[in-house]
């Protein structure tokens, strides 16, 4: 299910019945060399990521843009995750 709300809203907006429902997109950093994404995570820690690095469990993070990331769960789905929190699942899954 996706929902929207105002920006102003801090919180997930979307319901999934899988891990990356806690994942938050903070901020981005595109880079000459390299993009990197800062990212909280449901225990509450945040921490840097770069592209292809694996978030925690089956989430590894695909790619940075400025203003979303695409994760990859499980080895099979991949989402795109923007900086409002929006989950949005690629075409594919």
């Amino acid at each position: 299910m996706i929902t929207s709300t105002s920006e102003e809203e801090s919180n997930q907006v979307n319901s999934f019945d899988n891990d990356i429902n806690g994942i938050r997109l903070i901020g981005t950093v595109i880079g000459d060399r390299e993009n990197i994404a800062l990212i909280s995570k449901p225990d509450g820690t945040t921490n840097v990521y770069g592209e292809n690095e694996f978030i925690y469990g089956n989430i590894q993070l695909l790619d940075i843009t400025h203003d979303w990331i695409s994760v990859r769960l499980n080895a099979e789905e991949n989402y795109d995750i923007n900086i409002n929190g929006q989950i949005i699942p690629q075409e594919g899954n």
